[in-house]
């Protein structure tokens, strides 16, 4: 059940590459560059969250699943405390 509502995200790297592009056509400022950080953090977990779905439902026999897990998890960290220091950065 876990892996079929993952397979719903298999995508959303593409998201995230649309936000990215949005924001190099921005005046470029440390609030931009931290926002492209915070996306390619994103973008980067998207694309090893893919692969661990892949390699679990055999798409990819290669690849070990719990390894490429373990690597997005470290991205989806990276991407939360960019996000928390954008936000601190915007309050103050």
């Amino acid at each position: 059940m876990e892996t079929a509502r993952k397979l719903f995200r298999l995508f959303k790297s593409l998201n995230e590459w649309a936000k990215i592009r949005e924001f190099l056509k921005q005046d470029s400022s440390f609030e931009k560059y931290l926002a492209i950080a915070t996306r390619i953090a994103f973008l980067v977990y998207f694309i090893f969250d893919n692969l661990s779905v892949l390699a679990k439902i055999k798409f990819f026999p290669s690849l070990d699943a719990q390894k490429q897990t373990s690597f997005s998890l470290k991205f989806w960290l990276l991407g939360l405390l960019l996000c928390i220091w954008q936000g601190i950065n915007t309050r103050l």
